[in-house]
Protein backbone atom coordinates (compact mmCIF):
# COMPACT_ATOMS: atom_id res chain seq x y z
CA UNK A 1 0.00 0.00 0.00
CA UNK A 2 1.06 3.56 -0.41
CA UNK A 3 0.51 6.49 1.90
CA UNK A 4 -2.51 8.62 1.12
CA UNK A 5 -1.56 11.95 -0.36
CA UNK A 6 1.93 10.75 -1.19
CA UNK A 7 3.47 12.68 -4.05
CA UNK A 8 6.41 10.36 -4.42
CA UNK A 9 6.24 8.41 -7.65
CA UNK A 10 6.63 4.67 -7.38
CA UNK A 11 8.30 2.39 -9.90
CA UNK A 12 6.80 2.51 -13.38
CA UNK A 13 4.37 -0.35 -13.84
CA UNK A 14 4.00 -1.83 -17.26
CA UNK A 15 0.62 -3.02 -18.45
CA UNK A 16 -0.02 -6.68 -19.14
CA UNK A 17 -0.09 -5.89 -22.85
CA UNK A 18 3.36 -4.26 -22.71
CA UNK A 19 4.79 -7.26 -20.89
CA UNK A 20 3.20 -9.74 -23.31
CA UNK A 21 4.76 -7.88 -26.24
CA UNK A 22 8.13 -8.51 -24.61
CA UNK A 23 7.43 -12.25 -24.46
CA UNK A 24 6.15 -12.50 -20.88
CA UNK A 25 2.99 -14.61 -20.58
CA UNK A 26 0.40 -14.69 -17.79
CA UNK A 27 -2.22 -17.19 -16.69
CA UNK A 28 -5.89 -16.26 -17.07
CA UNK A 29 -6.17 -16.15 -13.29
CA UNK A 30 -3.36 -13.59 -13.03
CA UNK A 31 -4.94 -11.46 -15.75
CA UNK A 32 -8.33 -11.50 -13.96
CA UNK A 33 -6.65 -10.57 -10.68
CA UNK A 34 -4.81 -7.61 -12.21
CA UNK A 35 -7.93 -6.42 -14.03
CA UNK A 36 -9.98 -6.61 -10.81
CA UNK A 37 -7.29 -4.74 -8.87
CA UNK A 38 -7.08 -2.06 -11.55
CA UNK A 39 -10.87 -1.66 -11.53
CA UNK A 40 -10.79 -1.06 -7.76
CA UNK A 41 -8.16 1.66 -8.13
CA UNK A 42 -10.17 3.53 -10.77
CA UNK A 43 -12.95 4.19 -8.28
CA UNK A 44 -13.36 7.85 -7.47
CA UNK A 45 -13.94 7.17 -3.78
CA UNK A 46 -10.61 5.82 -2.51
CA UNK A 47 -11.12 4.37 0.96
CA UNK A 48 -8.56 5.39 3.59
CA UNK A 49 -7.29 3.34 6.51
CA UNK A 50 -5.98 5.43 9.41
CA UNK A 51 -3.46 3.57 11.55
CA UNK A 52 -2.43 4.63 15.06
CA UNK A 53 0.00 2.71 17.24
CA UNK A 54 1.05 2.61 20.86
CA UNK A 55 2.09 0.24 23.59
CA UNK A 56 1.57 -0.26 27.27
CA UNK A 57 2.68 -2.46 30.12
CA UNK A 58 1.05 -5.88 30.38
CA UNK A 59 -0.58 -4.67 33.60
CA UNK A 60 -2.38 -1.82 31.76
CA UNK A 61 -3.26 -3.73 28.57
CA UNK A 62 -6.69 -4.99 29.68
CA UNK A 63 -7.62 -1.54 30.99
CA UNK A 64 -6.65 0.11 27.69
CA UNK A 65 -8.60 -2.48 25.69
CA UNK A 66 -11.67 -1.92 27.90
CA UNK A 67 -11.33 1.86 27.54
CA UNK A 68 -11.31 1.59 23.75
CA UNK A 69 -14.20 -0.89 23.63
CA UNK A 70 -16.39 0.81 26.27
CA UNK A 71 -15.65 4.54 25.79
CA UNK A 72 -13.54 5.45 22.75
CA UNK A 73 -15.40 3.40 20.13
CA UNK A 74 -18.89 4.34 21.42
CA UNK A 75 -17.79 8.00 21.51
CA UNK A 76 -16.65 7.72 17.92
CA UNK A 77 -20.02 6.29 16.90
CA UNK A 78 -21.84 9.02 18.81
CA UNK A 79 -20.13 11.64 16.64
CA UNK A 80 -22.06 10.23 13.65
CA UNK A 81 -19.25 11.21 11.28
CA UNK A 82 -20.11 11.20 7.60
CA UNK A 83 -17.72 8.84 5.80
CA UNK A 84 -16.59 6.88 8.86
CA UNK A 85 -16.95 3.13 8.22
CA UNK A 86 -15.47 1.10 11.07
CA UNK A 87 -12.73 0.85 13.67
CA UNK A 88 -10.66 -2.08 14.87
CA UNK A 89 -8.26 -2.53 17.76
CA UNK A 90 -5.48 -5.11 17.36
CA UNK A 91 -3.43 -6.35 20.31
CA UNK A 92 -0.07 -8.14 20.40
CA UNK A 93 1.65 -9.25 23.62
CA UNK A 94 5.44 -9.01 23.36
CA UNK A 95 8.11 -9.57 26.00
CA UNK A 96 7.87 -6.59 28.37
CA UNK A 97 4.99 -4.77 26.65
CA UNK A 98 1.68 -5.06 24.83
CA UNK A 99 1.38 -3.33 21.46
CA UNK A 100 -1.86 -1.92 20.12
CA UNK A 101 -2.73 -1.01 16.56
CA UNK A 102 -5.92 0.96 15.99
CA UNK A 103 -7.38 0.91 12.49
CA UNK A 104 -10.10 3.29 11.41
CA UNK A 105 -11.69 3.07 7.97
CA UNK A 106 -13.00 6.14 6.14
CA UNK A 107 -14.61 6.73 2.75
CA UNK A 108 -11.96 9.26 1.76
CA UNK A 109 -9.43 11.78 3.08
CA UNK A 110 -12.22 14.35 3.54
CA UNK A 111 -13.86 12.03 6.05
CA UNK A 112 -10.54 11.68 7.89
CA UNK A 113 -10.32 15.47 8.12
CA UNK A 114 -13.87 15.64 9.50
CA UNK A 115 -12.75 13.19 12.19
CA UNK A 116 -9.30 14.59 13.04
CA UNK A 117 -9.36 18.19 11.83
CA UNK A 118 -6.94 20.02 9.52
CA UNK A 119 -3.90 18.50 11.25
CA UNK A 120 -5.28 15.06 10.41
CA UNK A 121 -1.90 13.30 10.71
CA UNK A 122 -1.79 13.97 14.47
CA UNK A 123 -2.74 10.94 16.58
CA UNK A 124 -5.82 11.45 18.71
CA UNK A 125 -5.86 9.82 22.14
CA UNK A 126 -8.01 11.05 25.02
CA UNK A 127 -6.30 11.77 28.36
CA UNK A 128 -7.43 8.45 29.91
CA UNK A 129 -5.75 6.55 27.07
CA UNK A 130 -2.56 8.60 27.38
CA UNK A 131 -2.39 7.66 31.09
CA UNK A 132 -2.50 3.95 30.22
CA UNK A 133 -0.17 3.95 27.23
CA UNK A 134 3.59 3.97 27.66
CA UNK A 135 4.38 5.02 24.08
CA UNK A 136 2.19 6.68 21.45
CA UNK A 137 3.17 7.47 17.87
CA UNK A 138 2.49 11.19 17.47
CA UNK A 139 1.49 10.78 13.83
CA UNK A 140 -1.19 8.49 12.50
CA UNK A 141 -0.53 6.97 9.11
CA UNK A 142 -3.07 7.00 6.29
CA UNK A 143 -3.10 4.37 3.60
CA UNK A 144 -5.20 4.16 0.47
CA UNK A 145 -7.08 0.87 0.47
CA UNK A 146 -6.26 -0.51 -2.97
CA UNK A 147 -7.82 -3.97 -2.70
CA UNK A 148 -10.28 -5.68 -0.37
CA UNK A 149 -11.26 -9.32 -0.16
CA UNK A 150 -14.24 -10.30 2.00
CA UNK A 151 -15.67 -13.78 2.21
Amino acid sequence: MRHAGSKQAGPKRRSLQERERKGVTFSKETIRHVQASTACRKREDVMISRISTGNTTHANADAFEALVRDEIFPGLLARNLQGFREAQLLRLARPGQTDFLMLKWFDDLGAVRRYAGDDYERSLYPPKARELLRRIEVKAEHYEVVAVLRV
